[in-house]
């Protein structure tokens, strides 16, 4: 009888919906007679309470950063809210049941910490025995991650699996794969012509700027700074779902020297990818994963505290990105690292030890043993 798989995602077009998409592929090229069902659980189990935290939590780090930046992995904070966890856990629970009871799944796979923490708290209470794996889509692993009724816990680095080790995790329910994306991110495609197909000119250097699937951070500010180099560029800007944003950059456009071309939420960023010479963006775990894959070299600016952060620190140490700390720094570090394509082939040389192309592939295939 074939397997069923229930995948777990927060937040529609979000990097951990990513992340589920690319193992649901994965999966089904490994086994196309899989039956798979993916949800994002906090708006199946509580929509009106899921829109209200993700309005709650985009407003935080707008406004007061340094309040998610202690809560992030704090352990006072985890404890002091243990019972408001559970009590959300419970209820959240209780509404994915007659899902869980009507699909039936030999194994449940989360791409998020939240949803991970729900299923593991099910688990523990009933006592359900279905398998249960975390996909980790950051370089850290928060202890909010941790719990013992977790069988697997896919993760993106060593570094990744010994914290998460440190936490009281079995070593042998961690396993390095990568973080996974689309397989067509390992695709060379020909450059000039996707340069033709997309409008853009064949020997101009191109900047990718990207602010994450909400369009985050100071796009506007970035673009009319970066607008003053005088060297010869081409920019490519994702907003993602921020049409106000999309608007303001396209009443900017016709002022600007440098040919511009934005999009909202772009769905062929894998091109847009393959034609940039550099990524200027926030570093999320799934856009910074995928540039690695495509060996771009990064400029790492407006990370969210918490898990961007680490983030920073860990792609800044692999000398795979540079980083500004505001929009004013920009130009100076494009035009150095433009002015030097050594630096920049240095920079894409070191991309090779981390882009992990098959992690999708290698979660597929260590979900599927977990299946009776």
């Amino acid at each position: 009888m074939p397997k069923r798989i229930l995948l777990f995602y927060l937040t529609e077009g979000s990097g951990h919906h990513a992340a589920a998409l690319a193992v649901r592929a994965a999966l089904l090229k490994q086994d196309p007679s899989l039956t798979i069902a993916a949800y994002d659980s906090f708006s199946y189990a509580n929509p009106i309470l899921a829109k209200i935290v993700l309005k709650t939590y985009l407003g935080v780090l707008k406004t007061t950063p340094g309040l998610w930046e202690w809560m992030y992995d704090n352990p006072r904070f985890k404890d002091r809210t243990s019972g408001i966890r559970d009590l959300l856990n419970r209820r959240n629970a209780a509404r994915l049941e007659s899902l869980l009871n009507e699909f039936s799944p030999d194994v449940i796979a989360c791409t998020q910490a939240f949803s991970c923490g729900v299923m593991a708290d099910y688990k523990m209470r009933t006592g359900a025995t279905t398998p249960l794996a975390g996909i980790i889509t950051d370089y850290v692993a928060h202890r909010y991650w941790a719990h013992g009724q977790v069988n697997l816990y896919c993760v993106p680095t060593v570094a990744t699996r010994n914290a998460l080790i440190a936490t009281g995790v079995s070593p042998e329910k961690a396993q390095v794969t990568g973080i996974p994306v689309d397989p067509v991110y390992a695709e060379q495609p020909d450059r000039a012509a996707l340069c033709d197909q997309l409008g853009l000119r064949r020997d101009t250097t191109k900047l990718l700027i990207m602010g994450g699937s909400q369009g985050m951070g100071p796009l506007h500010t970035i673009l009319k700074r970066l607008d003053k180099i005088r060297r010869p560029l081409e920019f490519i800007i994702v907003c993602g779902v921020n049409e106000r944003l999309r608007a303001r950059l396209e009443d900017l456009r016709p002022r600007l020297r440098h040919p511009t071309h934005i999009y909202g939420f772009a769905q062929n960023v894998p091109d847009l990818m393959s034609v940039a010479d550099l990524l200027v963006t926030k570093p999320g775990g799934m856009t910074t994963s995928e540039a690695l894959v495509k060996r771009l070299p990064m400029i790492i600016i407006n990370p969210i505290p918490g898990q961007e952060k680490r983030n920073t620190e860990f792609l800044l140490d692999a000398q795979v990105a540079v980083q500004a700390e505001t929009a004013y720094e920009l130009p100076p570090l494009v035009e150095q690292l433009v002015a030097r394509p050594d630096k920049l082939a240095v920079m894409r040389a070191r991309c090779e030890a981390l882009r992990r192309p098959n992690a999708a592939q290698d979660i597929a295939t260590a979900m599927l043993r977990l299946a009776p």
